[in-house]
């Protein structure tokens, strides 16, 4: 039971993770796509903003397939 939860606190982790990654992709998008409008000095700063959101984004994914594969596991177990 204690695995379970741990698995599920990481998979709500992950997808919190990769919403805000999401969002700051879209942000850091419409930076670049709006040079004028924008919270970025420059348009570099809007690409290095996306990059990183972009990793961000890519690191959820993968806790989120780790912790989803876990649960998988969990649930065969007890099965």
């Amino acid at each position: 039971m204690i695995d379970q939860v741990s698995s599920n606190s990481v998979l709500q982790a992950g997808l919190q993770g990769f919403q805000r990654a999401s969002a700051g992709v879209a942000e850091a998008a419409s930076a670049i796509a709006n040079p004028n409008v924008n919270r970025f000095e420059s348009q570099v700063e809007g690409l290095v903003s996306l990059q990183e959101n972009t990793i961000n984004a890519q690191a959820a994914a993968e806790v989120i397939d780790v912790a989803d594969e876990t649960l998988g596991r969990i649930i065969d177990t007890f099965a």
